[in-house]
């Protein structure tokens, strides 16, 4: 019995000792993971498959919805799809009356075969003809075997003499010895041109359609614009025979108000006509006298 005891409590003494025990061993922590890697591959395989068949769908209802359109096209669909004849005509110039010219210019072209050749013969024909028509474009429907000839008008804004012979001024600066008839028929001023080298007239255009555009606030109105390019001196004639020196072609409606209000001044004062000199106008001068 005795020993029964001095052996248990040789058991607790060492339970106790290894507790305390500094170089106690502690357990290892152990983590236990959930295999998730089959699960993403599956998830992944199935959108793959889902995607494809998704294509394939798709791709067989746009098959059968051409194969529908294409059952129920009119003939004159199907008889233009990829075929090279030219079926029709179609002019976009902006202009009704152009439009009909051109229409009835190539009107022969129709039942031609279409290929690059035609195009640039219609091209260059279209713009010998009409040279103030400009950002040509000839195309051809595949579907209709319809021919498009579009472009656009040069807006004219003034009826110009250059070195004596007679023009059309374009917006652009572009000259044209005839033009289509609306243009003709504008009231714009007429302007004299003078120059020894090739002319560059775009600044000048610019500024012969503000003139038109302004043409109603003037209080005498301005009959004639001359022009010497090379010198660069820009004259306006005004309709009591008056000569205004315009000089550069900056700030036209102020130049505008204050030649009405000089002109205003003087009445009575200095015969008419005058010569106004507007060179000196961005440092607040005018000058004017009797012509």
């Amino acid at each position: 019995m005795l020993l029964t005891q001095c052996l248990y409590l040789g058991r607790i003494t060492l339970m106790l000792k290894k507790r305390l025990s500094p170089g106690r061993l502690k357990k290892k922590k152990v983590i236990r993971h959930k295999v998730k890697v089959r699960v993403k591959v599956r998830r992944k395989l199935f959108k793959k498959i889902a995607g494809a068949l998704m294509g394939i769908f798709l791709i067989g209802a746009l098959l059968f919805s051409l194969k529908i359109f294409y059952g129920f096209a009119s003939g004159k669909i199907k008889s233009g799809v990829f075929s090279t004849e030219v079926k029709s005509l179609n002019i976009e110039v902006g202009n009704k009356r152009v439009n009909r010219e051109v229409l009835k210019l190539f009107a022969c072209k129709i039942g031609s075969s279409w290929n690059d050749n035609l195009k640039k013969d219609i091209e260059k024909e279209f713009l010998s003809k009409y040279p103030y028509v400009h950002s040509v474009r000839v195309s051809k429907n595949i579907l209709t075997g319809k021919v498009i000839i579009s472009g656009k008008l040069e807006k004219i804004v003034s009826k110009i003499t250059l070195n004596t012979k007679e023009f059309y001024l374009a917006l652009s600066g572009r000259v044209f010895s005839s033009v289509y008839e609306e243009a003709v028929n504008q009231d714009f001023i007429h302007a004299e041109i003078f120059t020894k080298k090739k002319p560059e007239l775009r600044v000048f255009a610019e500024f012969v359609n503000k003139i038109n555009l302004s043409e109603k606030l003037f209080k005498l109105k301005p009959t004639l614009i001359k022009y010497d390019l090379d010198g660069e001196k820009c004259g306006i004639v005004l309709e009591d025979n008056s000569i205004v020196n315009w000089g550069g072609f900056e700030r036209t409606d102020l130049k505008i108000l204050r030649l009405n209000r000089v002109l205003g001044d003087i009445v009575g004062k200095i015969p008419a006509p005058h010569s106004v000199d507007l060179k000196h106008f961005t440092i607040g001068k005018i000058f004017i006298s009797e012509l």
